[in-house]
């Protein structure tokens, strides 16, 4: 793999970010899980090769970018996930009769 391959891994990521953050915004949770299998599958590819290239200061920068992108999205995609999973938390919470 290249750094050319690596840095498209985090590219495709920002895509899937993008598209897991769409949905969220939809409630697609069977949708948004097949993206997070996906995404999970390039965290693998990453870490299995990302340390052993060296990049130049445009692909760091690159990089940079693009790692920024998917912290964005993954924050907006929590800010939509955090309510429902405390009116989740309550419901589990609730004694059953």
């Amino acid at each position: 793999m290249t750094t050319s391959d690596i840095l498209l891994v985090y590219d495709e990521m920002v895509q899937i970010s993008q598209q897991m953050l769409d949905a969220a915004h939809r409630q697609d949770w069977p949708s948004f899980t097949t993206l997070e299998s996906v995404c999970e599958e390039h965290i693998k590819q990453i870490h299995q090769r990302d340390d052993q290239l060296p990049l130049t200061a445009e692909e760091v920068e690159k990089k940079i970018d693009l790692l920024m992108k998917i912290l964005a999205d993954d924050r907006q995609i929590r800010d939509l996930l955090e309510p429902w999973m405390g009116r989740l938390s309550a419901i589990m919470r609730t004694p059953r009769s």
